[in-house]
């Protein structure tokens, strides 16, 4: 059977009685092969072409000459030639042309162009009679899913690269945090080590020095105010939900912690005995001790 390309499917049965019918149908088919888009190629079981439509042949760039030379062998080899694979494209179609099985496949060009292979058998009477191949060209198709894969992949590197950045920054934050920390460590102990070194010593030889009341008093003060500037005393009041005290009542809240009396406060501010009461009762309020049975004082010294 040579081949052509006008060659009806169904040439093998062989039923003289229904031929006007099977000329008919011949002709619905050729319309309806003619108006898909894909490819499709019919072949006996030999390899030789019973029926190809137009869009067949442009996809495969199959010159009308070479179909009119009826040559399935030399049409063949045309084909392969524009492949990256020939050879392993006319083994594949060796097997297909014996095959009983649907199989799909993909083929590359040299040209860049894709095609998908969907093959499947041809069976007449019963019987393999041959193979449809059809044939759908999805280089657009590829090349777009290619496109966003590369555009997945250089968003990915980006995301990778800014999260070692952004890793790189906390680093370099937390690096920044400890040396700050450290060194406000380092400050508060030499404070510490210059208010102890060079002028409590001073503070005590007045002391011993000075005998009158009112001076001493001051002198008490000034000591007091030290140790509350080198002690955790003014750090654990802030702790304590004491950020709100005035400066006021951190002062007096220093001496109420020392033991001293609302009087001797009031001498050593300059206040009335009155405005101290005034001030305790706000430090309880702000303690959280307003109506509890708890001693001032006892609750200062328990902040350390």
């Amino acid at each position: 059977m040579k081949m052509t390309r006008d060659m009806p499917i169904n040439a093998y049965a062989d039923h003289s009685d229904q031929q006007p019918e099977r000329s008919d149908s011949d002709m619905l088919l050729s319309a309806i092969l003619e108006a898909t888009a894909d490819g499709i190629l019919v072949v006996d079981s030999r390899g030789q072409v019973l029926k190809a439509n137009r869009r067949f042949l442009d996809m495969w760039r199959i010159p009308d000459s070479l179909m009119s030379e009826e040559d399935d062998n030399a049409m063949l080899s045309f084909a392969a030639g524009h492949l990256l694979e020939p050879e392993r494209f006319l083994a594949r179609v060796k097997e297909l042309y014996k095959s009983s099985r649907e199989r799909f496949g993909v083929l590359n060009f040299k040209d860049g162009r894709i095609f998908e292979r969907y093959s499947r058998p041809l069976i007449v009477d019963g019987q393999l009679a041959g193979g449809v191949w059809i044939f759908r060209d999805v280089t657009k198709r590829k090349r777009m899913e290619r496109r966003l894969q590369r555009i997945s992949a250089d968003l990915e590197k980006k995301v990778s690269e800014r999260t070692v950045e952004l890793a790189r920054a906390n680093d370099a934050l937390k690096v920044l945090l400890q040396q700050n920390a450290e060194a406000k460590a380092e400050l508060e102990r030499r404070v510490l080590e210059n208010i102890n070194m060079f002028i409590l010593p001073q503070i005590e030889a007045l002391e011993k020095l000075i005998s009158g009341d009112k001076l001493r008093s001051y002198l008490n003060i000034l000591r007091t105010n030290l140790d509350l500037i080198t002690s955790s005393f003014s750090e654990q009041l802030s702790l304590n939900n004491l950020g709100r005290l005035t400066p006021r009542e951190m002062q007096i809240a220093n001496f109420v912690r020392h033991g001293n009396s609302s009087k001797e406060i009031a001498d050593l501010l300059g206040l009335s005995v009155r405005t101290v009461e005034s001030y305790r009762d706000s430090l309880r309020k702000k303690l959280g001790l307003k109506n509890k049975k708890v001693n001032l004082r006892s609750y200062l010294l328990s902040l350390r």
